[in-house]
């Protein structure tokens, strides 16, 4: 459970790092198609650790209970609102800060 926590957290992770300034919603989701295809691997690689006797085998591992992904979509989830939040907050206080010092500089 803690190897998909962290590779769920980390897929929300990539959509929030994207750019430090602009949302997920205007970079939009789809928009880098080797980030798609690195979230299909690592889903894959985890899919094949937790799922197939071999990767139980190799990892020491069992398969997830079904219920846990409710969990693990809320906290990334969580993770990238509050990402988003963080965005809001800087873009506010930048153009705050900015019009102040345009305000000052006057005609």
């Amino acid at each position: 459970m803690t190897l998909a926590g962290i590779v769920f957290a980390q897929l929300a992770n990539v959509f929030a790092c994207r750019s430090d300034r602009l949302s997920v919603f205007q970079v939009g989701w789809f928009t880098n198609p080797l980030i798609l295809w690195g979230i299909a691997i690592e889903l894959t690689l985890l899919a094949v650790i937790s799922y197939t006797p071999t990767g139980n085998a190799i990892f020491g591992t069992r398969p997830l209970p079904p219920w846990i992904f409710g969990p693990l979509i809320l906290g990334a989830l969580v993770l990238l609102m509050a990402e988003e939040g963080r965005k809001l907050i800087a873009n506010r206080l930048t153009q705050r800060f900015a019009s102040r010092i345009v305000q000052k500089a006057g005609p």
